[in-house]
């Protein structure tokens, strides 16, 4: 019986230690990854056209901490107005009901974004649409981009 309560014991300390350093929790990890500026490297728009003139300077700092949960703010520059990136703004990662899902953004304009991020790479993914009225653009804005950042 000792030897029981002696497994019980050890075994709730483990799985308190493991949910402490947040190993069950990969958000904590993502964010401290994730919150850096990023500047441009590539934007393509509708899965062809390559936009990376159009945002050359476009920067996005990302701001958060390990132990800060919830909305995470973003900060832009060089971002064109109207247009597929507010100035500044709200995210949060993305939930399936039961667990936080690092891969996926909800700006607080309702917008998903997908991520990929790898080392100093960062890869997001979404369509953007708008009512605005765009006929004095050159270009379409509504649509599909990939921005592809890499850390400052």
């Amino acid at each position: 019986m000792k030897c029981l309560a002696s497994i019980l014991v050890i075994t709730g300390l483990i799985l308190t230690g493991c949910m402490e350093n947040g190993t069950n929790d990969p958000e904590p990890v993502q964010l401290e990854d994730f919150s850096k500026t990023w500047i441009m490297k590539k934007v393509t728009y509708q899965q062809s056209e390559d936009r990376t003139k159009d945002w050359a300077d476009f920067t996005i700092t990302f701001s958060g901490t390990k132990y800060l949960t919830g909305s995470k703010t973003y900060i832009t520059t060089h971002a064109f107005s109207p247009g597929p990136w507010p100035v500044n703004g709200t995210v949060v990662f993305g939930s399936n009901g039961e667990k936080i899902e690092v891969n996926k953004l909800i700006r607080d304009d309702g917008l998903e974004i997908a991520l990929t991020l790898s080392g100093d790479s960062l890869t997001m993914v979404f369509t953007y649409f708008s009512n605005v009225d765009y006929r004095l653009n050159t270009k379409p804005v509504n649509g599909e981009y990939i921005f592809e950042m890499k850390a400052q």
